[in-house]
């Protein structure tokens, strides 16, 4: 009997596909329809302190409005359920109405609010939290050492108010990832995602402006992913989850294969709909059925760097290899000519 049954950042789930941050969770409704396709987890939208503050910050002065004129209630209620309560509360109804994992995301500025939001979500019944650090880092003022160690702070300090596993999203944007991985682990995170879409701008050269769009992940992403997966595995404490670029079933075979325990997917959803899961989980069953694998940790890391005979393709040896024989690419992808010599 095959089983897909793995484990998210310690939580036991029934299979290694789980839905990403995105508006695919605010609808339970959707979700709740994913699940017999075989979502094993569901991460639902992070919560951006900004946007929390902006509505607390705007409530405060109702509440001081309100009291002056007494009158303009009717026209200017308080609201008690604005963008942080509203979240909160969505939370707490996606966890009660499902019978998978649900886990909280989270992204501040301050250190206090870490502490004070992840609280926050853990009340709502999370089976565990999501640490959001794929945000770019655009400052001036910070050294790479100076915000690598802000996170390894942010996650100790987290840990220590939460009784939930905690997990990071991490970006490819570190000067060293490898090392930045072992000193997270050290600091007692549960899993990490590798890798959070940046959301970073593009230029509309037509009209001579900044455009900010959500793309949906190709190809090109999961082989950002599963290399450096490969390369980390199994020298981590932690978890490891790949994210970005899955775009079938296969795709979920090499994230496992490299070393990870899941796969986070919002891009395939979008583009195929609900009805595609089935198909993913039957790819990889078919495939452990003609490889002979029972369950995911049969082959879990097995083409990772741990393995001697793969090496050579993650170290140095297989960069000077493949621009030495570089010839095979021009082979492989011909360019044709007009020019006729002589």
């Amino acid at each position: 009997m095959i089983s897909l049954s793995t484990k998210y950042m310690g939580i036991p789930i029934e299979s290694p596909l789980v839905i990403g941050a995105s508006n695919l969770s605010l609808s339970p409704n959707l979700i709740m329809d994913a699940v017999p396709y075989g979502i094993g987890a569901v991460i639902y939208p992070t919560l951006f302190e900004e946007v929390a503050q902006i509505k607390d910050s705007t409530e405060v002065q109702q509440r001081k409005f309100e009291k002056k004129q007494h009158e303009k209630r009717n026209m200017f209620p308080f609201v008690r359920h604005g963008d942080l309560y509203a979240h909160l509360a969505n939370v707490r109804d996606l966890v009660r109405r499902l019978d998978i994992p649900v886990i909280g995301s989270l992204n501040c500025v301050h250190m206090d609010s870490w502490e004070y939001y992840a609280k926050a979500l853990e009340e709502q019944g999370v089976k565990g939290l999501e640490l959001n650090f794929s945000m770019p880092n655009l400052s001036w003022s910070y050294s790479s050492r100076h915000k690598e160690q802000e996170q390894y702070r942010i996650v100790e300090r987290v840990k220590n108010v939460v009784s939930i596993p905690v997990s990071v999203k991490l970006s490819p944007f570190y000067t060293n990832l490898l090392h930045h991985v072992k000193c997270l682990d050290r600091s007692g995170v549960d899993g990490m995602v590798f890798f959070g879409n940046p959301m970073l701008p593009d230029i509309d050269t037509q009209n001579e402006q900044l455009l900010c769009d959500l793309e949906v992940t190709t190809e090109a992403i999961s082989h950002r992913v599963f290399p450096f997966i490969g390369k980390i595995y199994p020298n981590t404490v932690a978890g490891l989850i790949g994210a970005g670029g899955v775009r079938n079933g296969y795709d979920v075979l090499k994230m496992i294969l490299s070393g990870a325990d899941a796969v986070q997917m919002v891009s395939t959803i979008y583009r195929h709909k609900l009805e595609y899961i089935a198909q993913m989980i039957g790819e990889i069953k078919e495939w452990m059925f003609q490889k002979d694998y029972d369950k995911l940790e049969d082959f879990k890391g097995a083409l990772s760097f741990e393995n001697r005979q793969n090496r050579p393709l993650y170290s140095r040896k297989g960069y000077v290899d493949i621009m030495v024989h570089s010839t095979t690419v021009s082979k492989k992808y011909p360019i044709s000519t007009s020019h006729t010599e002589g």
